[in-house]
């Protein structure tokens, strides 16, 4: 499919979320926020579904982070350009359903889960670590705040979270 997320429910009743941007490291833009903020807003409000999981449809990456290539591209071609702040609010809203949801959240975190990634991990009320998974708040290697609620997350290990954030460290499994 060509579709950056594509969406399932199985006979089990499970909402199955799979990002699917494999040449981008599952790079979530604009438009795989918004459509996943939609499906969540249906899921819950039809009761199809009892659980919820986020997954990656490729082995490498769960979701490398937000597309901040294409959040550069827009500044390049229009330093005034609305995207930044559009799609860091799309993703900030994700985050906050996400945690707020009724139905039970599961992100199977296989490979890379970094930045906007680990904000939707740890946004959920389960997470599945494997062997490749490989965590990590980059933004914070050039000097960035660590955002998407990274600071609210990691509060029950604080020395993990400081550590991540000051250094911009990876975690592997």
């Amino acid at each position: 499919s060509g579709e950056s997320v594509v969406f399932k429910v199985t006979s089990s009743r499970l909402g199955v979320i799979s990002f699917n941007r494999p040449k981008a490291l599952n790079a979530a833009d604009i438009g795989m926020s918004t459509r996943i903020l939609e499906q969540l807003r249906a899921w819950e409000a039809d009761g199809c579904v009892d659980a919820i999981l986020l997954r990656s449809g490729s082995e490498r990456a769960f979701c490398s982070g937000g597309d901040v290539k294409a959040i550069a591209l827009a500044l390049r071609d229009n330093p005034s350009s609305p995207l930044p702040d559009q799609a860091l609010a799309a993703e900030y809203e994700l985050l906050c359903a996400i945690h707020a949801s009724h139905l039970p959240t599961i992100a199977l975190a296989d490979g890379v889960t970094m930045g906007f990634g680990l904000g939707l991990a740890l946004a959920c009320d389960h997470r599945v670590a494997t062997d490749r998974t490989l965590v990590a708040m980059p933004e914070c290697a050039i000097g960035l705040f660590p955002d998407v609620g990274f600071a609210h997350w990691t509060r029950e290990k604080p020395a993990v979270g400081l550590w991540m954030a000051l250094t911009g460290a990876r975690l592997g499994a």
